[in-house]
């Protein structure tokens, strides 16, 4: 398994989505940290933990490139036989997501195998649960104390949380095989990767990747912690960088799929 990590000014945590991997029962593992060209103490951070785990490997960018070229040329240098793409300040709920997932895409040979997420948006409360699926309600006092040596987070006043448990468009609840990964990268195309793109990313990651996988499996196992920040480095604020930013989408989504109907 690779995990793809890329990473701006995510000095304050970081490490805690990396110790959420490095807890892992599954062993067999690279961690792939791409640093986005940051201005705080990331990159220092990074080295200092690379100096300490060997599984990791460092992707220093020359200059800020945004988080689909990040994440893309993170996948391309992947060694591992899956991908598992993770936000910088994301944990894994549970020590044996990895070996789960991992388990199930060698046994069904699938190409995407996607499981359950939990949404914690940072700011608002976890106390009114305000929940989009009400089952999630029984599960939520253990689910909250999903790895307690690293943060007890969703605990914390002021934390609102909802659940996804069906196919979404997000990445950071799949696991994908590596080759279809980046096959889908290179009939994206560097030009279209190499974008600038701050936000909605994964849109264009889910379109290539289901147009080019010939297999899907969906679990029901609980696996990540998502944490939305209002005032994310990656999140776009002025509507002018925001609509800019869906024109990148827009465009490179309606080549992609031109692209792949003349083949």
């Amino acid at each position: 398994m690779s995990v793809v990590i890329p990473i701006y000014n995510a000095e304050k945590f970081v490490s805690r989505a990396i110790k959420s991997i490095q807890n892992q029962n599954l062993t067999n593992l690279e961690i792939i940290l791409i640093n986005d060209f940051s201005t705080d103490n990331t990159l220092s951070l990074l080295e200092q933990l690379k100096n300490e785990d060997p599984k990791i490997k460092i992707i220093n960018n020359t200059k800020n490139m945004g988080i689909l070229y990040s994440k893309s040329i993170g996948v391309l240098s992947a060694n591992g036989k899956y991908i598992f793409p993770l936000d910088n300040d994301d944990m894994l709920l549970d020590k044996d997501v990895l070996s789960v997932i991992t388990d199930i895409s060698i046994e069904g040979n699938f190409d995407i195998v996607e499981f359950k997420g939990i949404e914690i948006k940072d700011g608002t409360s976890l106390l009114n649960h305000q929940i989009i699926n009400t089952k999630f309600l029984n599960h939520t006092l253990n689910l909250v104390l999903f790895q307690p040596e690293l943060s007890n987070f969703p605990l914390r006043a002021g934390n609102t949380i909802k659940e996804y448990h069906h196919e979404s468009i997000y990445l950071w609840c799949k696991c994908i095989k590596t080759n279809i990964y980046k096959k889908a990268l290179n009939s994206l195309g560097k030009e279209k990767y190499s974008r600038y793109m701050l936000a909605n990313e994964d849109i264009i990651a889910t379109i290539i990747l289901f147009t080019t996988a010939t297999s899907y499996k969906f679990v029901g196992k609980y696996g990540i912690l998502h944490i939305k920040r209002p005032r994310s480095a990656y999140f776009l604020t002025d509507s002018f960088s925001l609509s800019v930013n869906e024109l990148y989408l827009l465009d490179v989504a309606i080549d992609f799929m031109n692209k792949t109907d003349k083949h």
